[in-house]
């Protein structure tokens, strides 16, 4: 709810704090006393333009604060999505005004936009009468209000995830599609690279043997020539490792059979003797096994060619150039696969289009049932609160052609995410009058009562806490002001409502009453607002009733009027 609210430099509002309670607030005045500067100080934190004329003469700038009591949670994740500090129990919107035209806006201390503030506001306040922050105008809204009305929001949910799957299959089914021919054209160039690879066939670790090979057949010579120069050092010379090792083992057995203590290195020495002969045989088998092929060294330096060239030109390692190899293969499957891809996708988009479509229909049938319902209702609280002659229309309508994130089926019905129902509130003020939207009604005082039926139907629906009416009162008197107040009062049990009235019938009903006066002090005019006591209530009452004279008489209906309205509300 709307705690509090402080103007300082606007216009005649000096410096001003308001405090409201929860339920009926009025605020009462003479004509001209400053009700509708209130009104426009309010507005200015609701994100509406704001002219630097409303400046007090001689200020630089005028401020104008709200303060907002438990907030929704939709407040809440509102800010967090606007980087802006959160504080659970309460929400500052701040404006300010230069005289040079430029404002500046700030929610709880921090700097924003005014489309933020807007956005925040919007979920706050709805103010009804001359000004146009309303959200019952905007005809995007109203098949809202219809749905809340008929609870069918369970529908129109599970509408809305069908429509985004259907968008999201025919976005895929775009894609695909804008894709189809550069696909087509990459289909060549895959190919001719599998063909490419598939005619080296190269093997993952064959760079590695063939290297091996040719390093073996380029030293064929020195190996031959060290091989022979090793075993005859070995094992074929006089004095060859060989047999100067197999004289020292003799030798060494021979200690050892003296001292047990060379044992071990006996063996030593075996072994050393056991592996000469191993490798002098060997290596004198790796050279008779050794040729020279001139014709295989040429094949591998060939291959080895071919190899590097692929790598230098896919700038990979043979490895890699397998993997991308299975890739292409696998893209190609897929290219091959296009157009039964699009087959398949294309079937699934007019499924889930025959599923949507089927769920919009019954949802508009659905909503035309409710729209009757609330006409009735609207209808008979217009003629409760003096529009007896005002009728109330749900006016459905169908899509365009070429309207934005739409869904067009065969049977030429367009959709939206909401379903393929355009509903808009017309209303017909006087008998012969065609219909119009609520937006080119004129009047604030019959625009503000059209709204005050439609609040009090949607009620328990609307999300908005705070309800301001500027203006309800004009054009009614006597019973109607009466049922208009008692409507309020009504209203004021599910919103905080804050009412301007000059109807006494009205005023009798609030809950916290406030008046505006205008004052002269040292040639400055201020307007001041003053909470009024029940002795307070019951004079200005009388004010309303009587005018500028009061009488005993006039107290005492204004006692009795406000009596009536207490008694009126308790029934």
């Amino acid at each position: 709810m709307l705690y509090k609210i402080y103007i300082k430099n606007f216009a005649l509002l000096e410096k001003l704090e308001i405090f409201f309670s929860p339920g009926l607030n009025v605020l009462t005045g003479e004509t001209g006393a400053g009700k509708s500067l209130v009104i426009n100080a309010l507005n200015s934190i609701l994100g509406e333009k704001v002219s630097p004329d409303l400046l007090r003469n001689g200020s630089e700038k005028a401020v104008v604060e709200g303060l907002f009591q438990n907030p929704k949670e939709a407040i809440d994740q509102l800010l967090r999505v606007n980087d802006l500090d959160s504080i659970p129990a309460e929400l500052w919107l701040r404006r300010e005004i230069n005289r040079s035209g430029r404002s500046r806006t700030f929610v709880n201390d921090g700097l924003t936009q005014m489309n933020v503030l807007k956005q925040i506001s919007g979920l706050l306040v709805d103010l009804h009468g001359q000004h146009d922050h309303q959200s019952l105008l905007k005809e995007e809204n109203h098949i809202l209000y219809l749905d809340l009305f008929g609870r069918l929001e369970g529908r129109r949910q599970e509408l809305r995830k069908t429509f985004f799957s259907v968008t999201n299959l025919v976005r895929e089914q775009h894609t695909l599609l804008a894709n189809a021919q550069q696909l087509r054209e990459k289909k060549d160039y895959l190919q001719f690279q599998i063909r490419e690879i598939d005619a080296l066939n190269p093997a993952p670790d064959e760079e590695d043997e063939l290297r091996k090979e040719e390093r073996v057949l380029e030293n064929y010579e020195k190996i031959v020539g060290k091989c022979s120069a090793i075993y005859f050092s070995l094992y074929e010379q006089e004095n060859s490792v060989y047999s100067v090792l197999g004289s020292a083992l003799s030798r060494l057995e021979e200690l050892a059979g003296i001292d047990a203590a060379l044992a071990d290195y006996v063996k030593y020495v075996n072994e050393a003797y056991i592996n000469v002969e191993e490798v002098a045989h060997f290596l004198n088998q790796y050279k008779s096994n050794t040729e020279f092929d001139p014709e295989r060294l040429e094949q591998i330096r060939v291959r080895l060619s071919q190899i590097t060239r692929i790598k230098k030109k896919y700038g990979l390692p043979v490895a890699q150039i397998l993997e991308k190899h299975e890739k292409n293969k696998q893209e190609i499957g897929r290219i091959e696969n296009l157009d039964d891809e699009l087959r398949q996708l294309a079937g699934l988009i007019d499924e889930k289009k025959d599923e949507l479509e089927a769920q919009s229909k019954e949802l508009s049938r659905r909503r035309k049932e409710v729209a009757k319902k609330l006409e009735r209702k609207i209808t008979a609280e217009l003629k409760q609160i003096g529009m007896e002659n005002v009728r109330f229309r749900a006016h459905f309508d169908k899509f365009p052609a070429g309207e934005e994130i739409a869904i067009q089926f065969k049977s030429g019905l367009i959709a939206k995410s909401f379903g393929i129902d355009r509903v808009g509130f017309y209303v017909s003020t006087n008998p012969g009058e065609n219909f119009k939207p609520l937006a080119k009604i004129v009047s604030g005082g019959e625009l503000s009562r059209i709204m005050l039926a439609l609040k009090t139907v949607l009620a328990e629906k609307d999300q908005i806490e705070v309800l301001v009416f500027d203006e309800i009162d004009s054009g009614i008197s006597g019973r109607i002001a009466e049922t208009v107040g008692r409507k309020l009062k009504q209203l004021s049990g599910s919103h905080q409502v804050i009412c301007v009235t000059h109807l006494p019938q009205i005023a009798a009903f609030a809950e916290s009453h406030f008046s505006v006066r205008k004052q002269v002090l040292d040639g400055e005019t201020f307007v001041s607002v003053h909470k009024l006591d029940q002795e307070e209530r019951i004079r200005e009452v009388a004010l309303l009733l009587g005018g500028e004279k009061i009488t005993d008489a006039t107290l005492k209906n204004a006692q009795e009027l406000i009596e009536h309205s207490l008694k009126n509300t308790k029934e």
